[in-house]
């Protein structure tokens, strides 16, 4: 399931941030960082800082954020904890 660019957009003009695991295939983090991408176009029109990395997707434990739209990509599979 990708992450639909339009429910981050929906978002819009409050601040999103989204986190990933590099081994996570169902979330897919490639798409989720293009969907911010795409996405941050939407703050941009408005006025606003919108996503401030479009050409790489970062490696993990890097975080991008400096804008409206945030992303991070971290090491490991699929996991919720404190």
């Amino acid at each position: 399931m990708k992450m639909p660019t339009f429910l981050l957009a929906a978002m819009a003009p409050r601040r999103v941030f989204v986190g990933s695991a590099g081994e996570d295939s169902w979330a897919d983090p490639a798409n989720e960082f293009l969907s911010c991408v795409a996405a941050g176009e939407v703050w941009e029109k408005l006025g606003l800082p919108g996503f401030p990395c479009e050409d790489s997707i970062p490696g993990p434990t890097t975080a991008i954020y400096g804008g409206r739209v945030g992303y991070q990509i971290r090491e490991g599979k699929h996991f919720l904890s404190r």
